[in-house]
């Protein structure tokens, strides 16, 4: 999918509109799942860091999935890729929950 919206999406309209609505629906349930979350007392819409808002913050993490695919195909390592999804998630943790685990520093040349 990652391919097809970068390469293809912006000369074909059928790519372009199956490319959104791909991300369309991945939102919907990151949205489906924070709202989720909020019920369950997990978050509240405050907690979701700097963002404030859930329908940001699910396109916020649709995002970094396509941004984080794209990466990999660069051939960065898995600790690069670790560093982003834990700094992503961190963003999801009420502000009176523990701490994250230390991040693991990318090796030199490797930064996110």
């Amino acid at each position: 999918m990652v391919n097809s919206a970068i390469e293809v999406a912006p000369h074909d309209p059928e790519v372009a509109a199956r490319t959104a609505a791909f991300l369309g629906k991945l939102q919907a349930a990151f949205v489906a799942a924070l709202r989720v979350a909020e019920r369950r007392g997990e978050l509240t819409v405050g907690d979701v860091g700097d963002v404030g808002d859930v329908d940001c913050m699910a396109w916020r993490l649709a995002n970094a999935g396509f941004g984080m695919a794209t990466l990999s195909k660069t051939g960065v390592g898995q600790d690069v890729l670790l560093l982003i999804s834990q700094d992503i998630l961190s963003s999801l943790r009420p502000s009176d929950s523990p701490s994250p685990p230390d991040r693991p520093v990318p090796p030199q040349g490797q930064t996110p």
